[in-house]
């Protein structure tokens, strides 16, 4: 489950060890840290409370959990790390979407680089990059190693793929009612495999196998919805 997306809810709130419980509908609570607590929970904030990229509110200077969280919140995680025997897993409510070349992260600003990329001149260009993209507000991007040296229009398909799979979580997240549920997988390799390898020189992927067929469909309806690629 690490990468998926849930509503969850509060079902507890420790102040000793400054963690809250999350039910996010899979039998084992997810622990949260206040350190993984975004700043639009923080009292006084809301929905539009944004953080920069690379620069995480300090431990000192955010408001102790308690006073964040209550019982019965409606909190948006995302998994981290699975859990080990009978401990849930450790959840985070800072939330990052990768594409093939950038990755979105809802409610933060700014723009970034992959660490990966160690070279100053190069994370110079990749900003530089970046910077030539009308990217939304109230969401920071990173790009991706993959993302280097590609086209300006290959980079605004990957950001349109990326507003379209935020688009179908925000539509989830209105008709799921009150229940935890699931709002993005990043688990799924068939989905994956459609994301990082399928290009515009593809004219047809072939599945063996009907219900990975629905689910390819699906997902191909949101991200490609002009999509050439046939899928048999």
């Amino acid at each position: 489950r690490v990468g998926n997306i849930y509503v969850g809810r509060v079902v507890n709130v420790e102040p000793a060890i400054q963690a809250a419980f999350i039910d996010f509908g899979i039998g084992l609570n997810g622990f949260l840290h206040v350190s993984d607590l975004h700043p639009r929970y923080f009292p006084g904030e809301g929905d539009d409370t944004t953080e920069r990229v690379g620069h995480k509110t300090p431990r000192r200077e955010r408001p102790p959990i308690q006073h964040a969280l209550r019982r019965g919140d409606e909190v948006i995680v995302q998994v981290l790390k699975d859990g080990v025997g009978s401990k849930g897993p450790t959840v985070t409510s800072y939330l990052s979407i990768p594409g093939r070349f950038l990755v979105m992260m809802p409610q933060m600003d700014n723009i970034g680089v992959s660490r990966k990329v160690e070279d100053d001149e190069q994370r110079r260009e990749m900003r530089a990059i970046l910077d030539q993209l009308e990217l939304p507000e109230g969401f920071g991007f990173i790009l991706r190693t993959a993302g280097f040296q590609k086209t300006k229009t290959e980079l605004k398909r990957d950001l349109s793929y990326l507003q379209r799979l935020w688009k179908d979580m925000e539509r989830r997240l209105k008709t799921g009612g009150n229940k935890p549920r699931l709002l993005y997988s990043e688990s799924d390799l068939l989905v994956r495999s459609l994301r990082d390898l399928l290009t515009s020189e593809i004219s047809q992927v072939i599945i063996d196998h009907e219900t990975a067929l629905t689910r390819a469909s699906r997902f191909m309806k949101i991200v490609a919805p002009r999509g050439a690629a046939k899928l048999m």
